[in-house]
């Protein structure tokens, strides 16, 4: 299987900080040079919680506990009201991957090629099942099934019960997003420069499209329309029934995360450290702001601000109306994972091995 050199630094970004030995420098070096994170902790951090690995993606939460996993090997499940641990489960790889819950289950993949359903309530390991290859991405429940997709390019659907494969799908290369569900549709996009839509009950393939470049960001589908990025850093707005171009916009460099559509228009982070908005009916920029970072995930649309992680350890405060900076939340590694609003608080997952809690 042949990897792109992109493909290659990505997974080498990803697994920069070793498990066991999270970020503590108060420095990030960047494409252009070192950038000095704030060497204090900010006085709006009222909540945090530590694991001694890098923390790649959101944590999935109920009621009273969140769960996240840690490239330490383990998925903790935390206390909301006071960070405290409740349990832990270790496995025998990073999580990189974020977990999903559904009702008393999580469900989670590993770098190693395991993927987990583990009881929510005590930790305990439901059911284990072992690819060839590791999940890097958020496994998607609907109805009965489970789907997952992983490096060895497999999307698979589980039964979400016991475990057995109720189907998979097998594309040219490897899958990075998470596939996305729409009225009985997967949609999914891969390495092989492919988006593919899918019949959910089957697996069947019902169309795909060639974008001409490798797909690393999850798609956001809508009623007509699915937007998507690539890495040339092209924002595609397709056809649902069948795929055909609408418009492009174009970014100057890798796009890796799905847009956030707010009515008529759209906001979509790219590699090249700008956040875009763009008109969603014809891909018009409407303005753009210059964050300095790489941004590699989702904003987060709250309380009239868009809030947005970057590689320089910052959660950047947005004005929606015109792309101007409010504010900043730091932390002390890299940001991978978009911010989660709960509890009056500001959630944002962290390279530095800490889920760390703001009052904004």
């Amino acid at each position: 299987m042949r990897f792109s050199f992109f493909f290659l630094c990505l997974l080498c970004l990803l697994f920069w900080t070793l498990p066991g030995c999270p970020a503590t420098t108060n420095e990030f070096i960047g494409d252009g040079g070192v950038i000095e994170f704030t060497p204090e902790q900010d006085t709006r951090t009222k909540w945090t919680f530590r694991t001694e690995g890098a923390i790649h993606g959101p944590p999935a939460f109920d009621a009273q506990r969140f769960y996240v996993g840690s490239a330490d090997k383990k998925l903790y499940a935390i206390q909301r009201s006071d960070a405290t641990k409740v349990w832990e489960f270790l496995g025998q790889d990073w999580f990189t991957a974020p977990p999903t819950l559904d009702q008393d289950r999580l469900y989670i993949g590993n770098t190693n090629g395991q993927f987990y359903a583990i009881n929510a309530a005590t930790g305990k390991e439901i059911w284990k099942t072992k690819m060839q290859e590791g999940f890097i991405s958020a496994a998607v429940v609907v109805g009965d099934k489970v789907l997952a997709s992983n490096l060895e390019g497999t999307l698979y659907a589980w039964e979400k019960s016991q475990g057995p494969i109720a189907w998979r799908f097998q594309a040219e290369a490897p899958f990075v997003a998470s596939p996305v569900v729409f009225q009985g549709v997967v949609y999914i996009g891969a390495r092989d420069h492919k988006l593919y839509a899918l019949d959910l009950s089957n697996g069947a393939l019902r169309w795909s499209v060639d974008l001409g470049a490798s797909i690393s960001a999850q798609a956001l589908v809508t009623e007509e329309t699915i937007y998507v990025g690539d890495d040339r850093g092209i924002l595609h707005a397709l056809k649902r029934a069948n795929g055909d171009s609408r418009w492009r916009f174009t970014s100057q460099a890798e796009i890796t995360a799905a847009p956030v559509l707010d009515g008529e228009v759209l906001y979509v982070a790219s590699w090249d450290r700008s956040l875009y908005a763009i008109n969603a009916s014809d891909g018009k920029a409407r303005w753009t702001a210059r964050i300095g970072a790489i941004l590699s995930t989702s904003p987060l649309l709250h309380k009239g601000s868009l809030f947005l992680s970057a590689w320089d350890g910052k959660v950047h405060q947005i004005k929606p109306d015109d792309g101007s900076v409010l504010a900043n939340y730091p932390t002390f590694g890299r940001l991978t994972a978009p911010p989660l609003a709960l509890d009056e608080r500001l959630y944002v997952s962290s390279h530095d091995g800490t889920l760390h809690g703001y009052t904004p």
